[in-house]
Formats: structure tokens, sequence, C-alpha cells
């Protein structure tokens, strides 16, 4: 999960914690367009072995 807006960062991280799911800081909103793509590539596998 990315995380972009300052104020919302700790309250963010302590809910998607409680989900059991990881963080990672990417930085400012600007840099999401480079990094949107490659969430893209992380999902095709799951996309592909499920039944249709």
């Amino acid at each position: 999960m990315v995380l972009v807006v300052d104020g919302a960062k700790k309250t963010v991280t302590r809910v998607l914690d409680q989900f059991g799911w990881e963080t990672a800081e990417m930085g400012k909103a600007e840099g999401a367009r480079a990094i949107e793509p490659l969430c893209i590539l992380r999902c095709i596998p799951g996309f592909l072995i499920l039944p249709l």
C-alpha cells in the first residue's frame, strides 16, 4: 500500500497494520505516476489463476 498524504500517514499505517497489510513509503503524490504501473504488474499473476 502506498502512503502519500503526510498528515494521514500515521493513521493510515495504523489501520493497515490492524488488517495485517504491509505499508511502504513511496514519496509524494508526484511519484505515483511511475509507481501505479508496477502495482498492475504485481496483480497480473492473481488474475491469471482466478477461474472465470
